[in-house]
């Protein structure tokens, strides 16, 4: 159950350690069925580390992973921060090494009012700030303290460039340090990064708020013309036996948005 204290952690601080979430049974499961989706829809080679690699609709193409949307350990984290009408944006499998830029909230680009969102991620190594673990500036999900940090995106374009002062990973920051079966939150608005460590595989579910202003709304539209996998409801969740799961992707249907063939 999540608690006063950490709601409040994360509304200050944009992020929020679950440690222990789940078991080491239940991880091996989580890991076998992720690399038999990894293997199907040709990520396995990413794993070298040569380079990246994502899909959209991961869970969803797993009858293993699927259902730990509904999980109570899991649903309840949107839940309790976004509402009980959150809406499931997408789910996504990535293998990730090397650096990933800080990157987060950008004032310089927003047309519109910030929409509230969650990425719940599960990993499948013991991560340190050391081997690419997630790491994240607290509050950079806020204004004003968004705008004086929105110089990092510049790192983008030069990695090499010295915001502040100092290098990407002398930036101060919490490091996420993780062991498997321990689940970490953050809104997309924070500011986040990864810097170095091999190829590891990130299991993921995004959220947002139930758009409910006719702004918002048109956010979302926009947002999945830009995307191929975000706001596709898969039909597998729309035709789902599990009422949770029907329901957290009934928003996009209403909205009449492309479903995702999986």
């Amino acid at each position: 159950m999540i608690t006063a204290e950490q709601k409040a952690h994360w509304d200050a601080f944009g992020f929020l350690m679950l440690p222990k979430r789940f078991t080491p049974q239940e991880i091996d499961t989580l890991r076998e069925a992720s690399m038999e989706v990894l293997r199907r829809e040709g990520g396995e080679a990413a794993l070298d580390g040569s380079q990246g690699w994502s899909i959209g609709g991961f869970m969803e193409r797993h009858p293993v992973l699927a259902p730990f949307l509904d999980d109570d350990r899991i649903h309840e984290i949107p839940e309790t921060f976004l509402g009980p009408d959150f809406v499931l944006e997408m789910t996504d499998g990535h293998v990730r090494a090397g650096d990933t830029p800080w990157h987060g909230r950008n004032p310089k680009d927003e047309t519109r009012t910030w929409r509230a969102n969650l990425r719940v991620c599960i990993y499948f190594d013991s991560l340190t700030r050391e081997n690419g673990c997630l790491r994240v500036i607290p509050g950079s999900h806020r204004r004003p303290f968004a705008d004086r940090v929105s110089t990092l995106w510049d790192q983008y374009d030069d990695p090499d460039a010295k915001e502040f002062g100092v290098t990407a990973t002398e930036i101060p920051s919490i490091a996420l340090e993780s062991e498997p079966g321990d689940v970490v939150v953050f809104t997309e608005s924070v500011y986040h990064g990864s810097f170095g460590g091999t190829a590891r595989l990130q299991l993921t579910s995004q959220y947002i708020a139930n758009p409910t202003t006719e702004e918002h709304v048109a956010e979302v539209r926009e947002q999945h013309e830009r995307y191929k996998w975000g706001f596709h409801p898969a039909e597998s969740a729309i035709n789902s036996d599990r009422p949770r799961i029907r329901r957290m992707v009934s928003r996009l249907v209403e909205l009449g948005l492309t479903p995702l063939k999986v």
